[in-house]
């Protein structure tokens, strides 16, 4: 099982990924990224780390944006360590399961 949580962009995205192997996913459900997903995202982040798993697209290249660049939605009063986030942009949908688990290997 993968160590960090993986951040993708839906569920069938969640479904593509675990074909491929056992690991915790977190569903963006599109660039709005509402505050429930926010705090599972954080909560994620800040036990084990994340790995975000993003199209080539507009929205991906959004949700990229926002959990890199912004991190006021990571900030806790006491937590000073920053914690690891790694990211990828993959199509999962045009991927098989081997390509998928060859290219988080890269990432671990």
């Amino acid at each position: 099982m993968l160590k960090q949580v993986l951040v993708v962009e839906g569920k069938s995205d969640i479904q593509r990924v675990q074909q491929a192997l056992e690991v915790e996913c977190i569903a963006t459900e599109g660039f709005n990224l509402r505050k429930p997903v926010l705090s599972r995202i954080k909560d994620a982040y800040e036990k084990r780390g994340i790995i975000i798993l993003t199209d080539p697209d507009y929205a991906g290249e959004r949700i990229r944006r926002f959990l890199t660049s912004d991190s006021r939605w990571l900030s806790m009063p006491l937590c000073h360590e920053r914690k690891p986030m790694r990211m990828m942009i993959l199509e999962l949908s045009k991927l098989v399961p081997e390509s998928i688990r060859k290219a988080l290997e890269v990432l671990t």
